[in-house]
Order: structure tokens, then C-alpha cells, then sequence
């Protein structure tokens, strides 16, 4: 028992450490973004830190994690979607250029994303239906209207997943009875919400809009730090020899 509540002495610590080097990350490329000046290190820098961190935070997570433990293949999952999510920013951070490439694997996390939700087979038919009907929907359009280039086809897969993921679990918050899944559908909630904010921008962005690029990760990098810590716990019964 001792070693069990040292283990989450350890785990706790292990979270407020991340958090707060996600913090200072985030707070040291908002002022190379409002200063216009580097800062140790260049704002895409410390941007891709954000990054690298949130993907070991959850790889060092699963690897703690025995198969047994029911968290294992939902951790798994976040683990393949944080590695793409990285992959994603190489190319639209980093290099700046292949961005078919960048939402398409940005499209696959979504859905790796997607299956860490904890859903019927019945659920997850509907879920998936409706997501791929909704890209079908955005296809037909974009081919009507002469708009059917591989980037915006690119956006009309990966678009609706990220919504979905958002919507199911704003309704998993109270659709679930456990105060753990509560928990974890609530900070994926307000994760996505800000994920689906960073995309808004980018396609204000996009669009000529002036004074929103700032926002883009201001929204994009506490997102991608709640989603890592998701698959934690957060509330531990007593148990008994």
C-alpha cells in the first residue's frame, strides 16, 4: 500500500512538472509572438517544445501502463494520435510547406482520437457514419462548386472528426455516470473546443482576416496539453488487503 501511494505521489508530481513546463513553453512563445523577437530560442522552437513534450509526457504514460490495466489500449491510441499530431507539425510548423500531407496525418490523429472514446459498436457505427457522411457531403460540394483541390479535400476528411470528437465528448459529461469518465470527457471537451478555436483561425487566417494568427496557438498549444493528460487518474478508490 505504501508503494501504491508513492506511485501516485509520483504520477501527480509527473503531471504538475508537465503542466508547468507546458506553461512556461507557452508563455515564452506568446512573448517572441508579441515582442517579435527570439527569445533563448525562436517561437517555432519553442511551439515544436510544446509539442515534443505532450508526445512524451504520453509516451512515458504507456509505458508505465501493464496490459491489463483497462486505460492500456486507450493509451495506446492517444500514443498513435500524439505521434501524428507531431508528424502534423513538422510539416505545418516546422517546414512550413506540405500541407496536404500535414492535415492528412493530422486527419488520421483525429481519428486514432475517435477511438479512445468509449462507445457501443451500435455508437460507434452511427459516430463514424456520420462523420464520413458529413465528408462526403463537404466532397460534393467542393466538386460542384470547382473548389475540389487535394488540400481542401484534405480538410473536408479530417474537419469533421475533429467536430465529432468534440461534440462526443461535450455529450459524454453527462453521459457518463463515473466521476473519472466525467472528468476525462470534460478536459477533452474544453481540449478539442480550443482545437476546434485554433482551426477557426487558421482559416480566418487564411482568408485575409488580420490579427487572429496570434490566437492559432494560443489555443492550439492547451489543447494538445489537456488531451495529453486525458488518459490519466484522477480519482482513486480504496481498496483493501
Amino acid at each position: 500500500m505504501a508503494e501504491t501511494g508513492k506511485l501516485k505521489l509520483y504520477i501527480r508530481l509527473y503531471t504538475l512538472c508537465f503542466l508547468a513546463a507546458e506553461g512556461l513553453f507557452y508563455l515564452l512563445f506568446l512573448s517572441c509572438d508579441l515582442f517579435e523577437q527570439e527569445i533563448l530560442f525562436s517561437s517555432t522552437s519553442w511551439k515544436f517544445a510544446v509539442i515534443v513534450l505532450a508526445l512524451f509526457y504520453v509516451a512515458l504514460e504507456f509505458l508505465f501502463t501493464k496490459r491489463q490495466d483497462a486505460l492500456w489500449l486507450r493509451r495506446l491510441f492517444l500514443l498513435f494520435a500524439m505521434i501524428l499530431t507531431l508528424v502534423s507539425d513538422v510539416f505545418l510548423l516546422v517546414q512550413d510547406k506540405n500541407y496536404v500531407i500535414g492535415v492528412c496525418t493530422f486527419f488520421l490523429a483525429q481519428v486514432f482520437h475517435a477511438l479512445e472514446i468509449p462507445r457501443s459498436k451500435k455508437q460507434a457505427i452511427v459516430s463514424f457514419s456520420l462523420r464520413f457522411g458529413a465528408t462526403a457531403a463537404a466532397i460534393a460540394v467542393l466538386s460542384i462548386v470547382g473548389k475540389l483541390t487535394p488540400l481542401y479535400t484534405a480538410v473536408a476528411l479530417y474537419a469533421p472528426q475533429l467536430l465529432g470528437n468534440f461534440l462526443e465528448h461535450v455529450t459524454g459529461i453527462f453521459k457518463f455516470r463515473e466521476r473519472e469518465e466525467k472528468m476525462r470527457s470534460f478536459l477533452l471537451a474544453v481540449g478539442f473546443l480550443l482545437f476546434v478555436g485554433c482551426d477557426i483561425c487558421v482559416g480566418l487566417s487564411n482568408l485575409g482576416v488580420h490579427g487572429v494568427s496570434f490566437w492559432i496557438w494560443a489555443f492550439y498549444a492547451p489543447s494538445q496539453a489537456l488531451i495529453a493528460i486525458s488518459c490519466g487518474r484522477f480519482y482513486h478508490e480504496k481498496t483493501t488487503d
